[in-house]
């Protein structure tokens, strides 16, 4: 037997952060190691470290600063990361985030290691002016040149991909979104009460929205005794787009918001709601908080903007306002207050069926087994992998059987 077949299967994910990788990829490790794979974590240290190797797998720093653009800081890190891919010489690469699957791309390419790149949405560097989206196209194109798949999560996103030539239409693919866990994500009864609850769950960023969602509040507020508005989630320290804390602070002082901080348990957030609002406009794949909303019963308001408009039937799972609008974000949450529950409730019953028909995370984590597959088995045969086409184009189905059957948690984004 030749040494290629007895060498370890091993798969490495790597993201922009541990916590991420924990909350929303962790049936997928779960999936992976099930289906025989050694899988090794890649992403830059925080908390979550020890969570993570508690599942059984390894953990190796990605010295990486986020909010970084600084030509020598990010070649330094694009070379370390080069060598420790050569140091290793995992059997692939799964990458996710911007700036990850850029330097992923380009160290698969350099070393010859088969890469599934996953596009959840574009960030700002697509949005943050000309010189820096050009730069953005110019990494993506090398990282992209040798890519096994690039796994899109919408399809405004694919098609800017092949229309501006960063990759061929062959080696891509859309999923539905990071899918959402169906198990863990219910609806829950929502017996009469005094208040209705408008749950805002993410990064607090500008360009989640988060202004416009206090902005809307502020008016509503003095109108509808009854409604409250709740905010969960990370402040982002460190990133110039970030809410501060003393914005927060303000806040609520003035009584226009609850803040709950961040959360691993934002089911038990959902399950207090009655309508998640997402007035996003930034360059999103599918908002997992969305999937998890419908998933759990609600109603949903977000932006008829790329990504955030394919988890909602406009007027029937939940409303879509243009983005930066706060009058247009007030009127649709009015709306939502002056619906009756039965209303809502037959809206957020809409959203669940859609995502159980479109979104379930055991049609995106077989999709990455096949492709896997692929990868494993021209590695044992000494061929370069080709990218072979899904089954069929348009929504893939849940296949149950390729897919984790383990029961377990996540979080939102």
């Amino acid at each position: 037997m030749s040494d290629d077949k007895l060498r370890p299967r091993v798969v490495w994910i790597l993201a922009n952060t541990t916590w991420s990788i924990y909350n929303f990829r962790r049936r997928l490790i779960l999936a992976l190691r099930e289906a025989g794979y050694d899988v090794v974590i890649c992403s830059p240290p925080d908390d979550y470290v020890g969570r993570i190797e508690a599942l059984g797998v390894r953990h190796v720093p990605l010295h990486m600063r986020n909010s970084s653009i600084g030509p020598m800081r990010e070649l330094v890190t694009l070379v370390r990361l080069i060598a420790l891919i050569w140091r290793e010489r995992p059997t692939a690469l799964l990458s996710f985030t911007p700036k990850v699957n850029m330097y992923a791309g380009i160290a698969a390419r350099l070393t010859g290691i088969p890469i599934l790149m996953n596009i959840s949405g574009l960030g700002r560097g697509f949005s943050s002016g000309p010189t820096l989206r050009r730069i953005s196209e110019g990494l993506y194109r090398l990282a992209a040149r040798r890519a096994h798949r690039m796994l899109f999560q919408n399809e405004d996103d694919r098609a800017y991909f092949i229309d501006k030539g960063i990759t061929e239409a062959v080696r891509t693919e859309r999923l539905p979104g990071s899918g959402v866990d169906l198990e863990r994500f219910t609806p829950t009864p929502r017996p009469p009460a005094s208040s209705l609850r408008f749950l805002m769950a993410t990064r607090l960023l500008r360009d989640k929205g988060v202004v416009e969602f206090v902005s809307a509040a502020s008016v509503l507020a003095p109108r509808y005794s009854l409604a409250r508005f709740r905010l969960v989630g990370f402040l982002g320290i460190g990133d110039p787009n970030a809410v501060t804390a003393n914005e927060l602070s303000r806040w609520q002082a003035e009584g226009l918001i609850e803040y709950g901080g961040p959360t691993d348990r934002i089911e038990d957030e959902l399950a207090q709601a009655d309508c998640l609002v997402l007035p996003s406009y930034y360059r999103e794949g599918v908002p997992r908080i969305l999937l998890e909303a419908a998933a759990s019963g609600l109603p949903i308001i977000t932006t008829d903007f790329t990504g955030c408009r394919d988890a909602v039937e406009a007027g029937v799972t939940g409303l879509l306002c243009p983005p930066r609008d706060v009058a247009a974000l007030t009127d649709a949450m009015a709306r939502i207050i002056q619906m009756d529950g039965e209303e809502r409730r037959a809206m957020g019953a809409a959203g669940r069926r859609k995502v159980e028909q479109e979104f379930d995370e055991r049609i995106v984590i077989g999709r990455y087994l096949d492709l896997l597959s692929d990868i494993m088995t021209a590695s044992a045969s000494n061929r370069s992998p080709v990218p072979s086409p899904p089954e069929r184009a348009g929504p893939l189905t849940a296949n149950p059987s390729r897919a984790a059957s383990s029961k377990d948690s996540r979080n939102h984004s």
